[in-house]
């Protein structure tokens, strides 16, 4: 059987993109709970310095 070390000293291709999908699933969520206003003025600020 497979351990958790086998898995990070050997990340196959289907665990990085199901942690990823995992990551950003939980980053919408965060999004989500914010106050849209702070979402839209970090944007703004994002744009100008770019």
């Amino acid at each position: 059987m497979t351990t958790v070390d086998d898995y990070h000293r050997y990340p196959t291709p289907a665990l990085v993109q199901s942690s990823l999908q995992e990551v950003s699933g939980q980053l919408q969520e965060f999004l989500v709970l914010q106050n849209r206003t702070s979402i839209t003025m970090v944007l703004h600020i994002v744009m100008l310095l770019s």
